[in-house]
């Protein structure tokens, strides 16, 4: 309940369309009054770094999304339209924690690339900008059209805790139960488990059910929802822990149960490149592009184990120096 009366009071600019509560339509009708102005290509960057320093120092982020990072949302010009945007940022000192958070940003860039170019499911657009001595990550919001349209959006763990119940499980035994009940076809519930696999190959730890979203297909035939484009897809085992201090954190990819091989296969070759594209990215450290490069190594190996083609001794664990374990 105390939730249900926070968003309608504030919740005007939740994700979906929906708007709760009089306060809050309210809010919206005077946000839709006083929209700011769409700022320019060239005005964005230099609006981020402003914006990022304000929300820092006056607690303001302008942005009702949850998640690790600070963050503010804004209305920019893109490819000739206006666009709402999301944007994370990086804190602005040279701490090895502000460090891996940049690291960490761009991962979230390279990842939706790999999904989006490699695993085939959508995925929110996303660029990458430094500045201010900052690293932003800006993401398009995919929920929202022009200056004013709104989209539905509904999340696995709105679903979930309506129907089914199955809270912290994996996002493959929601695609199992979904294309049985058939809100979803089959190529979505394979969607959703090649994403679970990429996920889990990435060392992404937080893979919570609000990351997991659905769009309603306008259709009078087939299932009524869609995969809605994937969000915050990156390699949260390495996330400082209260938010400074570096873990030693070992990855070890997992194998497949038989039933999973086949996305797993995809997911795997996804995962490599991903691994591959940050170690190679000069935009990343160079102690986390060489944790990047024992972590491309360990996916290959152990995906080589279901081919025969890789020695079957256990994968290399790796710490976040990206120094291996040496045995004795």
């Amino acid at each position: 309940m105390d939730v249900w009366y926070a968003i309608s009071l504030l919740g005007a600019d939740q994700s979906g369309n929906f708007i709760v509560g009089e306060r809050a339509f309210r809010l919206w009708q005077d946000q839709l009054q006083q929209l700011p102005a769409c700022l320019r290509e060239a005005d964005a960057l230099p609006a981020y770094v402003e914006r990022a320093q304000r929300a820092m120092q006056d607690g303001d982020a302008g942005s009702s999304a949850a998640g690790e990072f600070p963050k503010f949302t804004a209305l920019r010009t893109l490819n000739g339209g206006p666009a709402h945007v999301l944007v994370k940022f990086s804190g602005s000192d040279n701490s090895p924690g502000t460090q891996r958070w940049s690291d960490l940003l761009v991962c979230e860039h390279l990842a939706a690339q790999t999904l989006a170019s490699v695993l085939g499911p959508s995925t929110a657009q996303t660029s990458i900008s430094q500045a201010g001595s900052r690293t932003f990550l800006e993401v398009v919001r995919f929920d929202r059209h022009g200056h004013r349209g709104r989209s539905a959006l509904c999340s696995w763990a709105a679903l979930h805790y309506g129907w089914f119940g199955l809270a912290g499980r994996p996002w493959t035994e929601a695609a199992a139960l979904l294309l049985e009940r058939r809100p979803v076809d089959r190529d979505a519930a394979q969607g959703i488990a090649r994403l679970w696999h990429f996920g889990q190959l990435i060392a992404n730890t937080d893979m919570h059910d609000g990351n997991l979203s659905f769009t309603p297909r306008i259709s009078a035939t087939g299932a009524p929802l869609a995969l809605a484009p994937a969000y915050d897809v990156l390699p949260m085992l390495y996330a400082p822990q209260r938010g400074v201090e570096l873990p030693q954190a070992n990855f070890v990819p997992r194998l497949p149960l038989p039933a999973e091989r086949d996305d797993w296969r995809v997911a795997a070759a996804a995962a490599g490149q991903f691994w591959s594209r940050a170690a190679d990215d000069a935009r990343i450290s160079a102690g986390f592009r060489a944790v990047c490069a024992d972590n491309m190594n360990a996916v290959r190996k152990t995906a080589g184990l279901l081919t025969g083609t890789a020695d079957p001794g256990p994968a290399s664990p790796t710490g976040h120096t990206g120094r291996r374990l040496r045995r004795r």
